[in-house]
């Protein structure tokens, strides 16, 4: 199925699904012009195409990625795939898919970077809007567990990413690795939100 879009305030965008795989894109917060959710529309129905077809030979899209500007975003849609599906996910590969989660235009980008929001699992849905939910935790230098901040998280794979990391980074990354690892084994459900949004 596949349905071409407009958002609430009237910006381009679109949703995707294909063969099981949902994709969902819209522009940032400042609007996208139409030209660049044709581009990316483009290629994610020839990337498609590509991965259901039968021919021994397959044209190499990726040297147009970049000139679109679109090679984060595919990249962090393969990353997201490979955490959900089936294969293996490297534990680098982890902290850069949170590294793009807060680089590639879009919903996501908001969310990881707003200094309220935490990472945590969706426990329970109520019937007033709210949900319950169990929060990542990772030991403090004090010692004490509290919750991972998406956007210090974010930071500290951007470090990684750029070979700026600390001590600090490299221990939150550990711990916030182990717990993506563990979604992608329990299939439970990421949330990531203000606490306070929450319950």
């Amino acid at each position: 199925m596949l349905c071409v879009l407009r958002d609430p305030k009237g910006r381009s965008g679109f949703f995707l699904t294909h063969q099981g795989r949902r994709i969902l894109a819209l522009p940032d917060e400042a609007g996208e012009p139409g030209e660049q959710c044709l581009r990316r529309f483009l290629f994610e129905i020839l990337l498609h195409l590509q991965d259901s077809a039968r021919l021994t030979w397959q044209p190499d899209l990726s040297a147009y990625l970049e000139v679109f500007g679109l090679d984060k975003f595919v990249r962090l849609q393969n990353l997201t795939s490979k955490l959900l599906g089936p294969q293996p996910i490297l534990a680098e590969e982890v902290i850069e898919m949170v590294y793009l989660m807060g680089d590639v235009p879009g919903e996501m980008k908001a969310l990881i970077t707003d200094p309220q929001s935490v990472f945590m699992f969706k426990r329970q849905s109520l019937e007033d809007g709210t949900m319950i939910a169990e929060a990542w935790l990772c030991p403090g230098t004090d010692g004490r567990k509290r919750p991972i901040s998406a956007k210090a998280a974010w930071e500290a794979a951007r470090r990684q990413v750029l070979g700026e990391a600390t001590a600090e980074d490299r221990a939150l990354l550990t711990v916030f690795v182990a717990w993506f690892m563990r979604m992608k084994t329990s299939k439970e459900e990421l949330v990531i939100k203000p606490e306070h949004q929450l319950w």
